[in-house]
C-alpha cells in the first residue's frame, strides 16, 4: 500500500531536457501556452497543435524527435506519471515496461562468501542484457559502475532520487553508435526538474511539499522544493529524506539461522539535494549551474548468516553490516538556439564524484572476530558539444547535428 500527500504546490511537469545532456526537447505531452520562445528545442521547427501532444524524445537519435518517429523502442515516463502511480523506486518505475526489469533480491549475505541483496536495486535489464552493458545517466553525466567481489555488491540503481527527475526515457536495443561500448543494451536517461517547472504562469515564486508512506518498507518520504525569479535569473532548490526498513517477504520461518526465510532486519536512510541556478538573458541562449548531491545509509542485521548447532570454531554467532553510498555532481551548461549556419549550440562541463563503503562485523564462535570493510570510488569528469545545422534542398528540410563527448574515469577500490 502506497499514498502520497501533497501539501502544497505546483504540479512539477512542463518540460523536458533531453537526456545525454545533447539536445534540448520540446514538451512532453505539454500545453503549447506553457512555453515560452526559450523552452524551444535546438532542433526546432515551426510546432502545430498536434506536435504539441506527441511524446518527444532525445536519448534514441540524440537529437528531438516523437517518439513514434525513431527508429528504435523508446519509453518515456513523466513526473506526473511518477507521482500518479506513487512510484518510489526504480523496479517500480519499469513495472509496467516490457523487455525492462531491475533486479532485486533480499538481503542474505555473508562477511566473505556472498553477496546476495547488498546490491539492493542492482540496475536496469533490458532485453537480457544488464549490469554495466546499460548506459545510466543523470542529466547526461554516467552514473558509477557496478562491481562485484566476493561479499561486496555495488549496484546502479539507487544513486538516483525519483523525486528530483522531471523525467525518464529508456531506450531499448543498442545504443553504442550513439553513445559508446557501455550502451550495447540500451540506455536509461535520468532528466532533473528545473525551476521554470514551478514558475509557470509568470509566477516569480514556486515550490511544494511532499509527503509520502510505502507500507511495503515501512518508509516515510518527505521533501520539499522551492524555486524563485528576478530579472533573467530563476534558482531551485530540492530536497528529499527517505526513511525506511527491510522490504518485506512471503517467508514464514523468522529464527535467526541459516533456515531463516523472512526479511533480515535493516534501516534505511537516504538524503537527495539538487540545486540548480539559470541565467537566460535573452529567448536565444542560457546558460545553466547544477549541483545534486545523494547519500544513503543502510544498517542490517544478517541473522540469516548465523550458524545453527552443531557449531565449529568458525561458526557466526552474529553478522552485522553498515553500508553507505554517496555521490557530488557538478555540471555548468549552455545551450543557444537561433538562425545561421549554426542554429544551434548544446555544450556542457561537469565533474562527478562517488563513494560506496561496506563494512560487515562477524562474530564468531571461538575463532577471531572478523571485520571486512570493502570501499569503492568513482571519480568522472568530461564535457560535451553539439552543434545543429538546417539546410534545404527543394522541398527537403535537412537537419545535421554534430559535435564530441569526452569523459574521464578514475575508480579505485580497497578490499
Amino acid at each position: 500500500m502506497k499514498f502520497t500527500k501533497l501539501l502544497t504546490g505546483i504540479s512539477p511537469l512542463s518540460l523536458m531536457i533531453g537526456a545525454a545532456g545533447i539536445a534540448y526537447a520540446k514538451p512532453a505531452i505539454a500545453d503549447t501556452a506553457a512555453a515560452s520562445t526559450a523552452d524551444k528545442p535546438i532542433t526546432a521547427a515551426p510546432a502545430t497543435d498536434a506536435d504539441d501532444q506527441r511524446t518527444i524524445t532525445v536519448t534514441a537519435t540524440r537529437t528531438e524527435k516523437a517518439v513514434e518517429d525513431v527508429p528504435a523502442t523508446v519509453s518515456v515516463i513523466d513526473a506526473k506519471t511518477i507521482e500518479d502511480r506513487f512510484i518510489s523506486d526504480i523496479k517500480d518505475l519499469v513495472r509496467y515496461e516490457p523487455g525492462v526489469t531491475v533486479r532485486r533480491a533480499p538481503s542474505r549475505f555473508t562477511a566473505a562468501g556472498s553477496s546476495t541483496g547488498r546490491d539492493r536495486d542492482s540496475g536496469f535489464n533490458i532485453r537480457g542484457l544488464e549490469g554495466n552493458r546499460v548506459l545510466i545517466t543523470v542529466d547526461g553525466v554516467r552514473v558509477p559502475d557496478a562491481f562485484s567481489f566476493g561479499a561486496q555488491s555495488v549496484g546502479r540503481g539507487d544513486y538516483v532520487d525519483l523525486d528530483l527527475l522531471k523525467s525518464v526515457e529508456i531506450l531499448r536495443g543498442p545504443a553504442s553508435a550513439l553513445y559508446g561500448s557501455d550502451g550495447v543494451a540500451g540506455a536509461v536517461s535520468f532528466i532533473t526538474k528545473d525551476p521554470r517547472d514551478f514558475l509557470t504562469d509568470g509566477k516569480l515564486v514556486g515550490g511544494g511539499l511532499r509527503s509520502s508512506y510505502d507500507s511495503s518498507d515501512d518508509s516515510w518520504t518527505n521533501g520539499f522544493v522551492v524555486a524563485g525569479k528576478t530579472g533573467d535569473v530563476e534558482a531551485m532548490v530540492a530536497y528529499t529524506h527517505r526513511e525506511g526498513h527491510e522490504t518485506e517477504t512471503k517467508g514464514s520461518n523468522d529464527t535467526a539461522s541459516t533456515d531463516r526465510t523472512t526479511a533480515n532486519p535493516q534501516d534505511i536512510e537516504s538524503d537527495a539535494l539538487l540545486g540548480r541556478l539559470v541565467w537566460a538573458p535573452s529567448d536565444a541562449s542560457r546558460l545553466r549551474l547544477t549541483y545534486e548531491h545523494f547519500s544513503s545509509v543502510v544498517d542490517t542485521d544478517v541473522l540469516s548468516a548465523i550458524t545453527k548447532p552443531p557449531l565449529a570454531s568458525t561458526s557466526v554467532l552474529g553478522l552485522t553490516a553498515h553500508d553507505t553510498t554517496e555521490r557530488n555532481r557538478g555540471t555548468l551548461d549552455y545551450r543557444y538556439i537561433g538562425d545561421g549556419i549554426v542554429s544551434g549550440i548544446r555544450a556542457a562541463g561537469y565533474y562527478q564524484k562517488s563513494l560506496t563503503v561496506q563494512a560487515a562485523a562477524e562474530d564468531r564462535n571461538t575463532a577471531e572476530d572478523r571485520t571486512r570493510i570493502n570501499r569503492f570510488d568513482n571519480e568522472v569528469y568530461g564535457g560535451t558539444l553539439q552543434l545543429v545545422s538546417h539546410a534545404a534542398t527543394g522541398p527537403l528540410t535537412h537537419l545535421f547535428a554534430y559535435g564530441a563527448d569526452y569523459s574521464h574515469t578514475r575508480q579505485t577500490g580497497v578490499r
